[in-house]
């Protein structure tokens, strides 16, 4: 197994987390009552949330000020990643999946279609408190 492990790490295939979960936030990460996404196609998205849950209303304001899109959210996080998806009132369904920065509590992310995202609040520490490091302005 040490052989295998220093081989994997010597080509640059075992990597390590940007974070240390166990040092940043022991218990892992978790939702406000909310979870605000600014994506790259200028789309903002808040999505009901609670504990490590996603589930419950979604929202979504367009850039150009056409009539915002209602759905329902539902998927959740381990502490480390999220995933969710969005089912729409007009009848499309995005999947959001992302990661959790250890040292901030912020998340980015990716949908199916390539459209990136992240948050503009940060989750909350699990026995701890929220960071206090600035996200990027919403």
């Amino acid at each position: 197994m040490a052989a295998a492990t220093a081989l994997l790490s010597a080509a640059g295939l075992l990597t390590t987390p940007a974070g240390n979960a166990a040092a940043d936030c022991p218990g892992g990460w978790e939702f406000g009552p909310k979870l605000k996404l600014v994506q790259n196609d200028e789309w903002a998205v808040t999505v009901a949330t609670s504990g490590r849950a996603v589930g419950g209303p979604a929202v979504a304001v367009p850039p150009d000020g056409d009539p915002l899109w209602r759905g329902t959210a539902e998927g959740g996080s381990d502490g480390n990643t999220v995933a969710f998806g969005i089912g729409w009132d007009n009848g499309l369904v995005m999947h959001y999946t992302g990661v959790i920065d250890q040292a901030t509590g912020s998340l980015t992310g990716e949908r199916a279609d390539g459209v990136t995202w992240q948050s503009s609040n940060a989750m909350r520490c699990i026995g701890g408190q929220t960071s206090s490091a600035a996200l990027p302005a919403a």
